[in-house]
């Protein structure tokens, strides 16, 4: 499985309408913080 449907199947993307910290609006959003919870996918974002 690859990063994208890692983060996908464990909730870490979410679409809708979001406000960035910038002010910028997004019509999705990555958790990272929900992410970094998943071992799996910790060793992805790692990997060299």
């Amino acid at each position: 499985m690859d990063l994208s449907e890692l983060l996908q199947e464990c909730g870490a993307v979410q679409f809708g309408d979001f406000r960035l910290t910038s002010g910028r609006r997004s019509k999705f959003y990555v958790n990272l913080k929900l992410a970094a919870t998943q071992p799996v996918i910790l060793e992805q974002i790692t990997a060299d």
